[in-house]
């Protein structure tokens, strides 16, 4: 028990019904459930059709630039909830270069190449050749050898 500065007794609770803080991810399997994997690429298809449609009624010149900035941060949102970063050195750089290669197949075909679902289709090919060990080794072993050129 406690004082106040007004003169009030209380008791310092102190992580009470706070959760642990998460392990860091020590590679191995994949952070991408079958369902999370899914609603992804279904996610991505859904806003490929979208883009399409408003591209083929003309106001998708100015809509899809609202609803690519929208797909963006919800992928975003996504991918960190369940762990994956953009900036890490390992999967975050296949993830940046599927991304970017998204972003230029959409500016040039102004929307009509299914930019969304190709990205959400490799990171969750990715994310799942994580599981399987031969792939794993040889990403990890590709990895070592190309930052020990640098």
């Amino acid at each position: 028990m406690y004082k106040s500065p007004r003169g009030l007794e209380y008791i310092e609770k102190k992580n009470i019904g706070k959760t642990p803080p998460k392990k860091l991810d020590q590679g191995g399997g994949s952070r991408l459930g079958p369902a999370t994997g899914f609603l992804l690429i279904a996610f991505g298809i859904i806003i490929d059709l979208i883009e399409i449609f408003l591209d083929l009624i003309i106001i998708g010149i100015v809509l899809n630039w609202f609803i690519g900035i929208f797909t963006l941060l919800t992928f975003y949102v996504v991918l960190k909830w369940n762990n994956i970063s953009m900036w890490e050195a390992r999967t975050g750089a296949r993830i940046m270069i599927s991304l970017i290669s998204m972003i230029f197949g959409e500016v040039v075909t102004a929307g009509l190449f299914p930019g969304w679902f190709g990205f959400a289709l490799l990171v969750v090919l990715f994310e799942r050749a994580r599981e399987i060990p031969v792939v794993g080794k040889a990403m990890s072993a590709a990895y070592k050898t190309a930052s020990a050129i640098k």
